[in-house]
């Protein structure tokens, strides 16, 4: 992100246990949870989100209307993004498309749109890359690129073929031993993590 702007904060608390494989994990459901709620409103996990989020866009939007020798807005933009669906092209389009609006970019004439950003979401493969982009605490798509994928590897055949697949094999295993259905989309996803340096 942009040198005005933090790295982005969920504002949501996670808790999930490091499973040691694919396996699912036996947790506990809160009786006190509410799972469906009325969408007349945003939910108090967002609203939050939004909150932390806007003393970093006040900051971010300020620089970006002095850079451009623009008038401040009376009220701080709403910019959402969204990265299109399409599986592995979609991820790599996608990131790239984040890249060029990301103000690290040097010689970047458009700014830091990204870092203006109040939502960033995806759809498929445009998901890939905005998950791995929020899994990997905000890192820039170019250190995705440089350091986390593994983008010299074929997707499907890779160059360690055989230790590849015996790995997923395996991983998937762990589900079906514990009697859940395998599908073929169990298979994809790990084929997906896996392709990470």
């Amino acid at each position: 992100m942009g040198n005005a702007v933090a790295k982005p904060e969920l504002g949501v608390t996670r808790e999930l246990q490091h499973a040691s494989n694919y396996g699912p994990i036996k947790v506990d459901c809160k009786s006190d949870t509410v799972w469906l709620r009325k969408a007349n409103s945003l939910s108090l996990s967002e609203q939050s989100y939004i909150d932390q989020r806007a003393v970093h866009l006040d900051s971010a939007w300020e620089s970006q209307v002095q850079r451009l020798n623009l008038s401040r807005p009376s009220r701080t933009p709403v910019v959402a993004m969204a990265l299109s669906g399409g599986g592995y092209r979609a991820m790599l389009s996608g990131s790239g498309m984040a890249f060029g609006l990301d103000s690290e970019d040097e010689g970047n004439s458009v700014g830091d749109v990204l870092g203006l950003s109040s939502y960033v979401s995806g759809l498929s493969g445009g998901s890939w890359a905005v998950g791995s982009f929020y899994a990997n605490e905000g890192r820039p798509p170019k250190e995705l690129v440089d350091e986390v994928w593994h983008l010299q590897d074929h997707l499907v055949a890779p160059i360690k073929f055989g230790s590849f697949y015996a790995h997923i094999v395996e991983e998937v295993d762990h589900k079906r031993d514990q009697s859940f259905e395998v599908q073929i989309t169990d298979a994809w996803a790990l084929a997906l993590t896996d392709h990470r340096k």
